[in-house]
């Protein structure tokens, strides 16, 4: 009996031990649960803001496909990249040009996010070079200052301009195209459609 004894508390002591084990693995669980739920609700927050820019970039890319068949971009100019591009065939110097793109209430083109300088395919084969306006460069800002200077023959020596998507400076009184650019009207298509 005795011997019984020995043996039964022999095994309620085993099992109160891995009892004291299993509720430890269980607080490492929980603690390890509460970690992943604070992750899994970090990812979900996440999802949502890609999830948001997706449907943002869905209806910009409809708005831009429907722009293809409609009245996005003046007649004359041509849709590329998202930009209604001008692309004169008069010469004119940068001054000029500017202005010109003014009075169409656009502006010189721009790089803006482009890795490098990419022109739609007929221009780059082009041996004509352009006028376009640099990234830093805002013309609205320098324009009383540029008119002031031009009478004092101050004139900025050098503009940018393009040749087969290659930037460089040339004299700004210098005579080229240029290549205007503003954003699509992407309201037309809309209601056209």
């Amino acid at each position: 009996m005795r011997l019984e004894l020995a043996w039964a508390m022999a095994e309620l002591q085993r099992a109160w031990q891995e009892g004291n084990s299993s509720r430890q693995e269980l607080g490492n669980l929980n603690v390890k649960l509460g970690h992943t739920r604070q992750e899994l609700a970090v990812l979900q927050e996440e999802m949502q803001e890609v999830q948001g820019e997706l449907r943002a970039s869905k209806s910009t890319v409809s708005s831009l496909r429907a722009c293809v068949n409609t009245d996005c971009c003046p007649s004359g100019w041509v849709l590329y990249r998202g930009k209604c591009l001008f692309i004169s065939v008069s010469r004119k110097t940068w001054w000029e040009s500017h202005h010109d793109c003014r009075m169409k209430s656009a502006q010189l083109l721009v790089q803006g996010n482009w890795p490098t300088w990419t022109l739609p395919q007929f221009l780059v084969m082009s041996d004509d070079m352009y006028w376009i306006a640099e990234r830093d460069q805002n013309p609205h800002n320098k324009h009383e200052r540029w008119d002031t200077d031009l009478y004092k023959g101050s004139w900025p020596k050098t503009c940018a301009r393009i040749l087969s998507n290659r930037m460089s400076y040339s004299n700004c009184l210098n005579n080229f195209s240029w290549i205007c650019e503003k954003p699509p009207d992407l309201s037309s298509p809309l209601e056209t459609l």
